[in-house]
């Protein structure tokens, strides 16, 4: 094969050189090999998480447990003396509804199956209703006989009648001051005074019961400690609804509603 003398040359330098350089070439090559080779082995070998589910984030509950008696507390800082729709309102000869011709809806007769209803008429608001109708059939299972309603609700119109016949303050509220205008309260057996209560066998047994268990029902005996603490005398046939928890406070703690309202309005 002729080749010309230029390409000659190169090609002499080029054979040269390679023979000389090989092993450093060759070198060069096995040390990239390795290289390469413990990467890649690396890499397949190493064991690759995979990526964590983040968890969710938990905040711990920093509302304070209350105890029994700190809950009855926060109930009873929260019970409604004030508005004509609560079940503890408060009405007295200084302390009036805000709406002196006040009526509530709703209203209820009582079922006679273990009262004894003297105007045919007797009505309250459904819930004390319900609880008046349960304290009576546990009276009458304790004494095989029914509960006498003698009055129960008075609107202001007929309030007002009762005060224009000269009843004094004393016994009768004024209009637009009566419990009996919220059907709430509620009068039994007779609305006498309380000397004919006491002389009397048979009401003061049916008293005494009353005094025991009515406030497991939610009743509770509102004018029972004078005029000077209650703005009137004593009634022991007069009985008003205030919800079970305040009836059993009050029983409990010998307060009347008018004594325990003194002190919300003392607290502020």
């Amino acid at each position: 094969m002729n080749l010309s003398p230029k390409f000659q040359y190169f090609y002499t330098k080029f054979h040269t050189s390679f023979i000389l350089y090989r092993w450093h070439i060759g070198v060069f090559f096995l040390s990239f090999g390795i290289i390469l080779g413990t990467t890649s082995g690396y890499l397949y070998s190493r064991e690759i998480s995979p990526i964590q589910k983040q968890e969710p984030v938990v905040y711990e509950d920093v509302t304070p447990v209350l105890s029994p008696e700190e809950k009855f507390q926060q109930y009873l800082s929260r019970i409604d003396l004030d508005s004509d729709d609560s079940v503890t309102k408060f009405v007295n000869p200084d302390f009036s509804f805000d709406s002196l011709r006040y009526t509530p809806t709703g209203l209820q007769k009582l079922d006679r199956t273990h009262i004894i209803d003297t105007k045919w008429d007797a009505r309250l608001i459904p819930e004390a209703r319900q609880h008046f109708e349960e304290l009576a059939a546990a009276f009458y299972e304790a004494f095989q006989q029914k509960v006498v309603v003698v009055s129960s609700y008075r609107s202001y119109n007929y309030q007002a009648g009762i005060k224009a016949r000269w009843c004094p303050d004393n016994l009768c509220a004024k209009a637009g001051h009566s419990e009996h205008q919220s059907w709430l309260a509620i009068d039994l057996w007779s609305a006498s005074t309380n000397a004919y209560w006491k002389s009397n066998k048979r009401l003061t047994g049916y008293y005494s019961w009353l005094s025991e268990n009515a406030h497991l029902y939610g009743f509770h005996n509102t004018y029972q400690k004078g005029r000077e603490i209650d703005g009137y005398e004593i009634e022991p046939w007069h009985w008003r609804y205030v919800g079970i928890p305040l009836a059993i406070y009050l029983r409990d703690n010998d307060l009347t509603l008018a004594e325990f309202f003194i002190i919300k309005k003392r607290e502020g």
